[in-house]
C-alpha cells in the first residue's frame, strides 16, 4: 500500500510537471512565472484514476531476497565496496 502511494505520487507528480507547469518568457526573456502560484499543483480531480500493477522480483544481494523500494542505487553502490 505505501509503495502504490508512492508510485501514484510519482505519476502525479509527471502529469504535473508535463502538463500543467509552464514557464512563460516574453520577447525580451524575462521569465513571467515569477512565482510558485503561476503553477496549478495537480491534485486528485485533475488525474486520473491510477491502476498499477506489480511484480515480485527478490533481490540477488540479501539472503532472503527483501528489496526496499527504490533501493537500486544503492545496493549496487553497496556491491562495489
Amino acid at each position: 500500500m505505501i509503495i502504490e502511494g508512492q508510485v501514484h505520487g510519482g505519476l502525479t507528480d509527471g502529469i504535473g510537471m508535463a502538463l500543467m507547469e509552464m514557464i512563460a518568457f516574453d520577447e525580451d526573456g524575462n521569465c513571467l512565472s515569477s512565482s510558485l502560484m503561476d503553477y496549478l499543483i495537480p491534485t486528485a480531480l485533475e488525474c486520473p484514476d491510477w491502476e498499477t500493477g506489480s511484480t515480485v522480483t527478490p533481490s540477488p544481494i540479501t539472503r532472503s531476497g527483501p528489496r526496499a523500494s527504490g533501493s537500486r542505487r544503492r545496493w549496487a553502490r553497496l556491491r562495489r565496496l
